[in-house]
């Protein structure tokens, strides 16, 4: 039996932070990414990688976002 349940992997933003309508960051707020592999048969997860408007980049750890001031997408997979 193969696994048949793609891993989930969901973010953790850390402080300093803002939640209201939309969560702001600063360039030192870490962000975490956690990945669990479930199903009947789960055989781990190979990689785990992100993006904030750019190249996707293997995840190693907790990472921030550089730049200027305004909105941002951070996509991870």
């Amino acid at each position: 039996m193969g696994d048949d349940t793609a891993p989930a992997v969901t973010i953790e933003v850390g402080t300093p932070r803002y939640d209201g309508a939309d969560t702001y960051v600063t360039f030192a707020t870490p962000l975490t990414l956690t990945a669990d592999d479930g199903g009947a048969a789960p055989v781990g997860v190979a990689s785990v990688e992100y993006r904030v408007a750019g190249t996707w980049t293997a995840y190693g750890g907790p990472f921030t976002i550089a730049g200027p001031d305004g909105p941002r997408a951070v996509e991870y997979r």
